[in-house]
């Protein structure tokens, strides 16, 4: 099963903005949308274009960037965000691949409605961690900046 590019843009591309929102945040502690559009429209192009290869692209060319601009702490951030990432994706896959089995009518609505409901639930969590635990993501980003090895050893491991 195979979807527009329109329709396809639209489960990829709020995943991507909600997490460089994030990411922008606990990258700079506030969100910067100049950083967010750029780097969510390179990964939307990345995967739209090269599918899971471009994901990975995607992720290679953002650590690279993060690390070359910043802190090796921050890799740890960027790791995060692409398992929760590949996470979501899986779930719209495992969805999809039942949409086709089961060959219903309806089978685009039905996955597109699902997307919206990971994407939405994503923004909900992401919403409440930047709103309700600010402090807290502000100590574990500077505990992992003081402590450095810990995240390059969660990374390598």
């Amino acid at each position: 099963m195979t979807l527009s590019d329109s329709a396809y843009i639209s489960t990829i591309l709020p995943i991507y903005l909600i997490g460089m929102c994030f990411l922008s945040y606990i990258f700079f502690g506030r969100i910067r949308y100049l950083y967010m559009i750029l780097w969510a429209s390179l990964g939307t192009f990345l995967s739209m274009f090269l599918s899971s290869t471009g994901e990975i692209i995607f992720g290679i060319l953002f650590a690279a960037y993060m690390l070359v601009r910043d802190k090796v702490s921050d890799l740890f951030w960027i790791f995060l965000f692409m398992e929760i990432y590949l996470f979501i994706i899986n779930i719209e896959a495992f969805v999809s691949q039942i949409a086709l089995k089961i060959n219903h009518p309806n089978r685009i609505p039905i996955l597109l409605i699902t997307c919206f409901i990971c994407n939405l639930i994503f923004a909900i969590i992401i919403a409440w961690l930047l709103l309700k635990k600010r402090k807290q993501i502000d100590e574990i980003r500077t505990f992992m900046a003081k402590k450095s090895k810990i995240g390059k050893n969660i990374i390598m491991k």
